[in-house]
């Protein structure tokens, strides 16, 4: 969902600076982004991206989410690309056509910014995943070792 928004509000804000000098209706460019594949493969390849990849390092360290971070990324990025053939009627689109799609989208300032943004939100929300199973690794064991404490004891007699 965060994503979503500061991808929307990043495209928002390039149509608006690109927009030619009598300006451009902010509701209507907005209609336009949202209602395309470009703005959501991206959307969902990194929400299905970030959301397999939390499932597997989910307390890791910190600089596994930064240094693996890049593997959503290039997948979003690769969702733009791939987006680009999928807005269209790709079922009449021939391989070249396609091709030719794909490799005109290939530094595309959209495609940019969803990677960019993408690694940012992966460092940033991993960062705080990452301390927060630091704390709760913290927590279960300052709780077993009182366990142990009170296991060795032993029971008392009242």
């Amino acid at each position: 969902m965060v994503f979503g928004g500061l991808f929307l509000g990043a495209l928002l804000g390039v149509a608006l600076v690109m927009a030619p000098a009598g300006g451009v209706d902010p509701v209507a460019t907005i209609l336009e982004i949202v209602s395309s594949a470009q703005f959501w493969v991206p959307v969902v390849v990194f929400w299905l991206t970030f959301w397999l990849f939390g499932v597997f390092v989910n307390r890791s360290r910190w600089w596994t989410w930064v240094v693996f971070g890049v593997l959503i990324s290039a997948a979003t990025w690769a969702g733009f690309l791939i987006a680009g053939v999928i807005g269209a009627p790709f079922w009449t689109v021939t391989i070249e056509e396609g091709l030719a799609s794909v490799q005109g989208a290939l530094l595309a300032v959209p495609g940019l910014i969803a990677f960019i943004l993408s690694r940012e939100i992966t460092i940033w929300f991993g960062g705080w995943a990452a301390s927060r199973g630091a704390k709760v690794t913290r927590q279960n064991k300052e709780a077993l070792e009182e366990y142990e404490r009170i296991m060795e004891e032993g029971p008392k007699a009242p």
